[in-house]
């Protein structure tokens, strides 16, 4: 197959530093990294012929910072000095064909970045990406091919979202607003839930992970996500001895809840289910067990999902240099809404019901990337 280099096509030129001012009818948009994301905050800068801008023709990628090597396209205003605007002989090929192949080298244009601090595109790497020439019928096939893939993934990952919405609303519609308490529940303690003082999780040094399937797999704050471990489950494993095993093995209706991290994620917890082999956790956590006479703990984990339990967390976090915590004592004092057993046991079974519907869409979201991720490789790579 023929290719040409984007250098021979192509024009590429640096955006101009911006001055943003209030919507006007003078004004045009203001293009930022994040519109390149499909981000909703739009802004304006004057129209002035000083500055770069590009039409809805044009590719437009992130030239330095974090997002270096970010693309996006469909968009027309003044682009800024993080950015540049490719502009493309759209004779020979469809702009967005472009794009896409452009997207798919996200990792080459990182990894070709040059600048110790801010990293920045290496105009020369950017210039030397190969096109194929594909007759402008076929490039505008694949598009159609790509978007519609891409399409389907975003209305599976919108049902998930979705069903989390149901779960979230079921919750305040039979339980009230934890807050104000509108339906008079009990209210205890966490620490009276506990058959035992909360457990800090395994240390180990990075010499102790193992390779392959050696050692015990360690569960680590990035193994989930809103009361709920990530499927599929991938995790580390480290040497343990048997006491080790023992002290911070990992049971069923087990919570773990993250003790030090950033702020924004202090606190996030997960229900422990299903897993496969014995399981340790990770220094920044702690382990809960709680009596299932009083309290569920598929009830609770989503009771330390609310606004109303982080308010408390904040309440007691110790902030430091890029994180903060909570210890033992902290979480024990959560105020917990204690609700009639009998009515967390049919939150419960709703939850499960509507888990059996996410696992389905979770799945259809994994055919579907690989099915996006196959595409992009048979025609761009």
């Amino acid at each position: 197959m023929n290719k040409i280099k984007l250098e021979d096509i192509a024009t590429i030129v640096k955006g101009k530093k911006v001055e943003q001012i209030e919507q006007s009818s003078e004004a045009i948009r203001y293009i930022q990294i994040e519109d390149l994301r499909n981000g909703d905050n739009i802004k304006f800068c004057e129209a002035n012929a000083k500055y770069v801008t590009a039409n809805e023709e044009d590719i437009i990628i992130a030239w330095d910072g974090a997002n270096a090597g970010t693309v996006g396209f469909g968009l027309s205003g003044a682009i800024g000095s993080t950015l540049a605007k490719i502009r493309i002989n759209n004779e020979i090929l469809d702009p967005r064909f472009v794009g896409l192949l452009l997207r798919s080298k996200f990792k080459y244009l990182r990894n070709s970045c040059t600048g110790a601090t801010i990293p920045h595109i290496n105009r020369k790497s950017l210039e030397s990406v190969e096109i194929p020439l594909l007759p402008l019928v076929v490039q505008r096939k694949i598009i159609n091919i790509i978007d519609t893939t891409a399409e389907m993934h975003a209305m599976r990952t919108k049902q998930l979202a979705e069903l989390e919405n149901v779960i979230i609303s079921t919750f305040y519609y039979m339980f009230g607003n934890p807050a104000v308490n509108d339906k008079g529940w009990e209210v205890r303690k966490l620490g009276e839930l506990l058959k035992e003082s909360p457990q800090n999780g395994l240390y180990k040094p990075a010499s102790e992970y193992t390779n392959g399937t050696l050692g015990q797999p360690i569960l680590r704050i990035d193994s989930f996500y809103n009361g709920e471990l990530k499927q599929p489950l991938n995790l580390k494993r480290l040497n343990c001895t048997q006491r080790e095993i023992d002290t911070y093995l990992l049971c069923e209706n087990d919570i773990v809840i993250n003790r030090v991290n950033s702020i924004e994620y202090l606190g996030k917890c997960a229900l422990i289910t299903g897993l496969s082999e014995d399981t340790v956790f990770e220094s920044n956590m702690m382990r809960l067990k709680v009596f299932n006479s009083i309290i569920n703990p598929a009830y609770l984990t989503k009771f330390l999902c609310t606004p109303y339990v982080y308010n408390q967390i904040l309440c007691h976090a110790k902030k430091a240099v890029n994180q903060a915590s909570i210890n033992q004592k902290d979480v024990q004092n959560f105020n917990i809404l204690i609700p009639p057993l009998s009515l967390q046991n049919h939150f419960v079974s709703i939850l499960e019901s509507i888990n059996e519907q996410k696992k389905i869409v979770g799945k259809a979201i994994g055919e579907t990337q690989y099915l996006f991720d196959s595409l992009m490789s048979e025609y761009f790579d």
